[in-house]
């Protein structure tokens, strides 16, 4: 029997014995029985998923797309989940700002999939791509994907930057030097600046060596260390951010009893991690004293910041270490208070069986009966009571399922003693793939067909879902670290950073001492399991999203309005839907099983029964997105060098679709008289302002009688009727005498007080006002000052026109067809090569696929992730040669 079958076995055993339990059945149930019954109904009440996304590449240049495939499945068995009708992926800056978002509807197959597109003016440096879903919002942000992700410039080529950070008390010295890689010398660049996280820029100095040097502080308070320089290299503005390290001498250092407690009198089992102040790993020397000062051991890390040692602890004695790092410095930390009379529980692994047991402490007294639980996800695979006659309990790893297994010792009154973690991983246990591609070589622009076939370990065929990626290997190195295995059974399980994961899935008895270390320090994170052993079942706060959703309240005059009348219109393009909807008895309404793409405006109106209008309607939030709190650590070293080819190829095939990139070229300088400002203000610049600036000399010349002349004549504003968007995606923010404004009527505003007016519609509004500024801001200043007597707030029952984010519409990868066009003579520089994110697969287990190779010579990898029908795991990284001539 497989170990997925086995583990749906005990769920449905689990069902069965709280079925029997809810008859009128005269058995009392033993305290396992009910323990194991609590832990049914808590994946009752509270089923969760996971979501893992995988992407075409690891790294993009600006103004490329993101191709990704959202992997939703269950928490349990791993199988494709679809109670979450959403999933959304956000691309985060290192500022915790969102500078996209999309949101992904299941196709007819169930499978969420879309893109990203990357301005191509983002500023260059480490951002993280998320995934949730709102209903993984009952259990935190901890529960999200998250992955570091690396946005490139492709002025990046051109030179090199290296940075050397002083830490003087508060004071932060850095230098900073650019070399040009074409003539491998120094050089200062022009109009160079930088700013720290979101304060004002600044100028550098440089002295004679052409070194920049920068001083600045980072207060306690701020969440991030982020630098950012920017500067102009052959007329064009390079930006790019950087991460600011702490203090590299400082470090910290956690210790982790085995089952949570030092016991006194027993031979213990401490493992330990150790972590620099960026949140990273650390290598540290570890010498434990105890109390009387008395040299105990000598240890040190083994791998990623942890260790472990053996150590016997007596009875009455407390113990330190003191930990040294690379930097040579030594820091003193005590280890935990060892207790009496007390046990905990111990986790062994000899080869393939792992022994389970109960340690004890020399004055341990205690007579009442003890219990060992052990469950995978949520399911238990053991509950019994602990027979003190036997030393321990064998389970063999063939039938343990793949992923983080925890065990949990409690006694009668169902307190938890100890608790403990291990990893088991079985290759077998995942989906199999037989790729087979019709030739071993192929030349530029050949026809490839490809098959696959999935099974399990038995060669019986699966069915199931996979994505597809195919890459050149001369620009793309696919990622082995975090996988669609990685994250399913051992990442998304336990709380914190893991680095590396992939070491922990390696064969040998090495995985398996390290996957213990890591087991031993990193806290599990599922359910809270102190109070599901005693029957406190937790249940979600938000439920499943399953449907847009629209609503508010209505208030009358005195009160709420009940059976009040509410009109609401969607419109896309030329399409003009109406909805209506009734309020309660509070005054309540809810539109909801309706779904509209993105981009989509609303507009809703309020009425009583017999429609009188004067009532005030107040919408609900319409985004209900996740907070960021969290992001992923990450080293700031980056090889650009060994992707130079994949930078010019991007950047020449970009050029090639797309014209040269003009967000960043540099102003020019023009000798002339000193020309004021056109507006007055300070988020002018002739970057933001590309539209230009509408000045009151412009009104007056062009004869402008109205605020609704003027606004149609501002370059990418479009006025429909009452309704401002920027590029048919949403009204922009009203900034006036730079304060910025909601909920009023800019059209009531008079003209003749206006001095000047700017659109700015690029993504640095979104950085200027945050998310209000997603759809650019409109910006008016006055001649006298704002006046709000003049400006009058829109009909109180008629909400402004509002964009609620919409599904994306799905779009397929584009991939050359050379049997159709073959005198196509354009340069085919994919680095991508195929991106197929919906390759269903049929029982039979077999799939076809196609496409034509590219020009350069090289191989190509292709990585295969995915999911079986029964919740098998599959990843599989193929290869193709493209090297005849």
């Amino acid at each position: 029997m497989s170990r997925i079958k086995l583990l749906l076995l005990l769920i449905l055993c689990s069902a069965a014995l709280s079925a029997q339990e809810a008859d009128d059945s005269p058995v009392i149930p033993s305290v396992s029985d009910t323990v194991t019954d609590y832990f049914t109904q808590q994946m009752s009440a509270f089923p969760q998923e996971k979501v893992y996304l995988q992407t075409d590449k690891n790294y993009y240049l600006s103004g490329e797309k993101i191709w990704f495939r959202a992997h939703l499945v269950d928490a349990v068995l791993h199988k494709q989940a679809n109670a979450s009708r959403y999933v959304y992926v956000e691309l985060v800056s290192p500022f915790d700002s969102v500078v996209s978002r999309v949101k992904v509807r299941p196709d007819t197959l169930g499978l969420f999939y879309g893109s990203i597109a990357i301005d191509e003016g983002l500023v260059e440096g480490n951002f993280m791509l998320r995934a949730y879903t709102l209903y993984m919002k009952n259990s935190g942000e901890d529960y999200f994907y998250r992955k570091s992700l690396r946005i490139i410039d492709p002025m990046s080529v051109y030179f090199d930057i290296n940075i050397d950070y002083t830490f003087n008390n508060d004071d932060i010295l850095a230098a900073v030097r650019v070399k040009n890689k074409r003539t491998l010398t120094l050089f200062e660049p022009s109009e160079f600046k930088y700013k720290i996280n979101r304060d004002s820029w600044r100028k550098a100095d440089f002295d004679n060596d052409s070194i920049g040097h920068l001083k600045f502080k980072i207060r306690d308070r701020d969440k991030r260390r982020t630098l950012t320089l920017t500067f102009q290299y052959d007329n064009r503005v390079y930006t790019r951010y950087f991460a600011v390290p702490y203090p590299d001498d400082d470090f910290d250092v956690t210790f982790f009893p085995e089952g949570g407690h030092l016991i006194a009198g027993a031979d213990n089992f401490v493992a330990l991690k150790a972590l620099g102040s960026n949140g990273l790993s650390e290598d540290v020397e570890v010498n434990v004293f105890d109390d009387s000062g008395t040299a105990i051991l000598n240890s040190r890390t083994s791998i990623n910041g942890m260790g472990a040692f053996q150590l016997t602890v007596q009875a009455g004695r407390k113990y330190y270490a003191e930990c040294i790092n690379s930097k040579n410095r030594t820091k003193r930390f005590d280890l935990p208070q060892a207790v009496n009379n007390y046990c905990g529980i111990k986790l062994k692994w000899a080869g393939d069986k792992l022994y389970a047991s109960v340690v004890k402490s020399a004055d341990y007294s205690r007579t009442g009966k003890l219990y060992m639980l052990a469950h995978i996800r949520g399911a238990v695979i053991y509950c019994q009571e602990w027979d003190s006659a036997n030393d321990y309990v064998l389970f063999e790893k063939s039938m343990l399922p793949s992923g983080v297994c925890h065990f949990v010792l409690f006694d009668e009154a169902k307190n938890i003693l100890g608790e403990r973690l291990t990893f088991s991983y079985s290759p077998a246990e995942a989906g199999q793939i037989d790729f087979v591609a019709d030739k071993d070589n192929y030349l530029k622009r050949q026809h490839v067909e490809a098959k696959i076939k999935l099974t399990d370990v038995n060669q019986t065929p699966l069915g199931g879902n996979l994505a597809i990626a195919v890459t050149d290997d001369n620009d793309v190195k696919p990622d082995s670290s975090y996988t669609i295995l990685t994250a399913l059974l051992l990442t998304s399980e336990l709380k914190g950073h893991i680095e590396n994961p992939a070491h922990y899935f390696r064969p040998g008895r090495s995985a398996q001492y390290i996957s213990d270390l890591l087991m031993m320090t990193q806290g599990w994170r599922r359910y809270p399991i102190v109070d599901v052993v005693k029957g406190k079942i937790t249940s979600p706060t938000l439920p499943l999203e399953t449907t847009q959703t629209i609503s508010g309240k209505v208030e009358g005059l005195f009160s709420a309005l009940k059976e009040g009348f509410i009109s609401i219109i969607a419109m896309n393009d030329s399409m003009i839907a109406p909805h209506v909807a009734q309020t309660g008895d509070k005054g309540r309404f809810v539109l909801d099983n309706i779904e509209y793409p993105e981009g989509t405006r609303f507009i809703v109106q309020a009425e009583t029964k017999k429609g009188g209008t004067r009532v005030f309607l107040e919408m609900d939030k319409t985004e209900p997105f996740a907070d960021i709190t969290l992001q992923v650590p990450y080293k700031e070293a980056f090889e650009i060098d060994s992707m130079q080819n994949y930078i010019a190829k991007s950047e020449e095939r970009y050029t090639s679709e797309h014209g040269m990139r003009i967000v960043n070229l540099a102003e020019v300088e023009v000798v002339a008289k000193y020309k004021p400002p056109e507006s007055k203000s300070r988020f002018y610049s002739v970057i933001s302002s590309s539209g230009g600036v509408i000045t009151e000399k412009d009104i007056e010349t062009r004869k402008i009688h109205d605020m609704r002349t003027l606004l149609m004549q501002i370059p990418g504003l479009m006025v429909s009727g009452s309704t401002l968007s920027v590029r048919g995606q949403g009204a922009p923010l009203i900034v006036i005498d730079d304060t910025p404004f909601e909920d009023y009527d800019v059209f009531s505003m008079p003209v003749e007080d206006v001095s000047d007016v700017f659109l700015i519609k690029d993504a640095s509004a979104g950085a200027m006002f945050g998310t209000s500024g997603g759809n650019g801001a409109l910006i008016i200043s006055t001649k006298e000052g704002f006046d709000q007597t003049k400006v009058k707030r829109k009909s109180e029952n008629i909400s402004d026109f509002f964009v609620p984010l919409g599904y994306q519409q799905q779009v397929e990868f584009y991939s050359p067809r050379y049997d159709v066009d073959p005198d196509n003579r354009t340069p085919d520089l994919r680095t991508t090569i195929y991106w197929k994110p919906d390759v269903g697969v049929t029982e039979t287990g077999e799939v076809s696929f196609d496409f034509f190779t590219a020009d350069s010579e090289t191989t190509y990898s292709v990585v295969i992730e995915g999911i079986s029908e029964y919740g098998h795991i599959v990843r599989k990284v193929c290869k193709i040669n493209r090297t005849l001539k």
